[in-house]
């Protein structure tokens, strides 16, 4: 199963989709603190000609060399922290499409171990089928010998029949629902369905957990959960918003400045000067028709609907948490249940088997006892497939083991 999770993650769709996202939001995130530095571009160039305007003294023009470089600054000053509010922003987008990333990567695993855990249920099922249909063949040649002997009624030969077709109908079912399992597990690991096949052919079944386990969590395990993660620090952006809003509203200064060397040659005769300027600016929002405080009533409202997701999405979590442990105990004993239940069933019935073929039994006691040991074993491996589903949901609710840290940013993909 792990290398099927393996594979999964290392290139399904779903997963390059979140992490073009994470890597989105970093590039924002370092765009937006390239705000916090002057920026400054560089110029040069020359020219030559007689298109400058000079003359000897004859009035003749004169051909001339111009040649100038130079740079131009411009910097925002950040007065009121509107441009590190934005930054600590683009931070927290990037925390939250970092832990959406490690969720989808959760979630995928999920998906791939519960199909996996499906295909091994109807592996065994299967089986089953096929120990029970070469079991009644067995039995169908030793009564017709006894209908034609007279010992026994046609009519049982009919019934027995009917029941092989019925079991030839359930094992070629399973059969069906196998292979289109293994088509679903072949696209979400993006193996060929031959090596899927063979994955789970040569797998040992469905994992019994039987055995004593803590059933109980502290409750900061949930803070490990990606999708709680990421609802803090969608709601840590929203409030870093407010601060952007509110430095909207008071006077912004920028400054911005330039300087220049000109060289002119004409002949051997050569000119240069230097040119430089320095030019602070204030801009002060005087009238906006209610603008700027909008936006801020916006970003308030922002705060309030994240701080709400927050809410529900720790609620989802406790439920998740404490319904998928009820899951795993109550199936824990179902399953303990259902073990002893198959044996004594499995004996009952070679016991039965035993006597029919000994004439001490007759086929409707035997095609009982078939019954019963079949119902016995598909419960008791429907039981233990959902004690791995429960499992795997219980996995899944506490952040599947994910120890990325609530402030970590920079994880390589």
């Amino acid at each position: 199963m792990v290398s099927l999770i393996e594979s999964a993650q290392s290139s399904h769709p779903r997963l390059e989709s979140a992490k073009a996202a994470l890597f989105q939001s970093r590039a924002q995130a370092n765009l937006d603190g390239a705000n916090l530095s002057p920026a400054v571009s560089g110029n040069a160039g020359v020219q030559r000609g007689n298109s400058l305007g000079l003359t000897d003294t004859a009035g003749a023009a004169l051909i001339a060399t111009q040649q100038s470089a130079g740079f131009d600054m411009r910097w925002e000053l950040d007065l009121f922290g509107g441009t590190r509010a934005q930054i600590d922003a683009s931070i927290h987008d990037a925390n939250a499409a970092e832990n959406q990333w490690y969720d989808a990567r959760i979630s995928l695993a999920a998906e791939v171990a519960t199909l996996y855990c499906d295909l091994q249920f109807r592996k065994e099922m299967i089986a089953r089928y096929n120990q029970e249909v070469s079991s009644m063949r067995e039995t169908l040649k030793l009564t017709r010998l006894k209908v034609k002997q007279g010992i026994t009624p046609s009519n049982d030969l009919l019934g027995l029949t009917a029941s092989l077709s019925q079991a030839i109908t359930n094992q070629q079912s399973n059969e069906m629902v196998y292979r289109q399992g293994i088509v679903s597990l072949a696209m979400l690991t993006q193996l060929p369905p031959e090596d899927v096949n063979r994955i789970i052919e040569q797998s040992d079944g469905i994992a019994d957990f039987s055995g004593n386990f803590a059933y109980s969590f502290p409750a900061d395990v949930l803070s490990q959960r990606p999708d709680i993660r990421a609802a803090e620090h969608r709601l840590a952006a929203a409030i870093s918003r407010v601060g952007v809003a509110q430095a909207a509203r008071y006077p912004s200064l920028s400054i911005a400045g330039m300087f220049n060397i000109n060289k002119l040659t004409v002949g051997n005769h050569a000119t240069s000067n230097q040119i430089w300027s320095i030019a602070p600016s204030l801009s002060v929002p005087l009238y906006n028709a209610g603008s700027l405080q909008a936006q801020e009533d916006k970003a308030w409202a922002a705060v309030s609907q994240a701080e709400a997701d927050f809410q529900v999405v720790l609620q989802q979590a406790v439920e998740e948490v404490e319904t998928n442990l009820i899951g795993v105990m109550t199936y824990q004993t179902l399953t303990e249940e259902a073990k002893n239940a198959n044996k004594d069933y499995a004996r009952y019935f070679e016991g039965i088997n035993q006597s029919y073929i000994a004439g001490r039994t007759s086929l409707l006691e035997l095609e009982n006892a078939r019954r019963q040991y079949l119902q016995s074993s598909e419960s008791y491996y429907s039981a233990l497939l959902e004690q791995s589903k429960s499992w795997i949901r219980l996995y899944k609710a506490l952040g599947g083991g994910n120890a990325l840290s609530s402030n970590q940013t920079g994880t390589t993909l």
